[in-house]
């Protein structure tokens, strides 16, 4: 959870939240579906993935487990970067990808 935080303001950029994503989240179980429907009324992409972000930090570890599994099919490049300690060297790549 703690990575969450640390590395905010890069997911905030780079998670592709729409909507088809947070339906994914939803299904798996890691978000409900009130905070689904609540991410789908945001407009804005950094919006929206801040507002996941805090709901993902009220949540248990294994619904964390659950974002990075469904991360990992739709933009795994981001995955190492919650996964690791590492950080820097993993933010670099991510900044490749995009």
């Amino acid at each position: 959870m703690r990575r969450l935080d640390n590395r905010r303001l890069h997911l905030v950029e780079w998670i592709d939240c729409d909507d088809a994503f947070v339906t994914v989240l939803a299904n798996s179980g890691c978000i409900t579906w009130r905070q689904r429907n609540e991410l789908r009324d945001m407009s804005r992409s950094a919006e929206r993935t801040g507002k996941l972000i805090d709901f993902l930090q009220r949540r248990s570890i294994a619904d964390f487990d659950k974002f990075t599994h469904c991360l990992a099919h739709h933009q795994a490049y981001l995955v190492k970067l919650l996964v690791t300690d590492g950080g820097k060297s993993n933010m670099e790549n991510c900044n490749h990808q995009n």
